[in-house]
């Protein structure tokens, strides 16, 4: 009997001094989804990186792509610009002369005999382009009047003959860029000299109309007749009230 007890003891002495092992399966389920866990997010943490530098790769692409189309154009722009530029060096003073002669034409057609064309200084500013003074032997003949009304296809530039009582004695188109056949019906010379003899602020169905099919035209030469006009009258008001210019 004492053996069995004297036995009992020492295994539980030695169960006492033995350390236990912490087998609970839930502690190690933990520790395997923390790890799992970690795992995760270390994936996460790699695509992010991996996204990142694919995401520099395309904008790096983007860019040299933009690059690749907008240096030619530059360089394209600037060799145009340099060609414009030696041309209209090459061309400046022949044109210059060019719109001197249409202009000194333009004068002659509306005043067959004047000997002397003075610019006058005044404030002017579009769609009037320049004034002229014409005198015979000292004596004022009338006024040329240089307007730029805008038409369908751009400015019309256009000679506008005036007397110093506000008459028009003459209209004549030096350029324009209307459409052929239409818009530039209403450069026609038959059509232009029913504006002679007109005086004050001139309207359609005053012994002139709009022309068919040209009506942009027509009131663009309207528009720029009443211009040359109402500038007469000022200058022949001031020239009235101070004296002659």
């Amino acid at each position: 009997m004492k053996d069995n007890n004297s036995a009992q003891n020492k295994e539980e002495i030695k169960d006492l001094q033995e350390p236990k092992v912490n087998d609970n399966p839930i502690i190690k389920k933990d520790d395997q989804d923390t790890s799992a866990e970690n795992k995760l997010i270390k994936n996460d943490e790699a695509a992010s990186e991996s996204d990142k530098i694919v995401s520099s790769g395309k904008k790096n692409d983007t860019m040299r792509f933009y690059l690749r189309i907008a240096i030619p154009l530059l360089l394209i722009s600037a060799v145009i610009a340099l060609l414009m530029a030696l041309v209209n060096g090459f061309t400046k003073d022949r044109i210059a002369s060019n719109n001197s002669k249409a202009t000194k034409e333009a004068i002659s057609r509306i005043y067959s005999k004047f000997d002397s064309t003075t610019e006058i200084e005044a404030d002017i500013e579009l769609p009037i382009k320049a004034v002229y003074r014409l005198d015979d032997g000292g004596a004022l003949l009338g006024y040329c009047v240089s307007v730029l009304p805008s038409g369908f296809n751009g400015a019309i530039e256009m000679m506008v003959g005036v007397s110093p009582d506000g008459t028009v004695t003459g209209v004549e188109i030096i350029s324009h860029t209307e459409t052929p056949g239409i818009g530039a019906a209403a450069d026609d010379p038959e059509y232009l000299k029913n504006y002679i003899g007109l005086s004050g602020n001139i309207t359609f169905g005053e012994g002139i109309d709009a022309l068919t099919g040209a009506t942009i035209s027509s009131k663009a030469i309207l528009s720029g007749v009443n211009t040359a006009v109402k500038t007469v009258n000022d200058i022949s008001g001031q020239t009235a009230e101070g004296g002659a210019q």
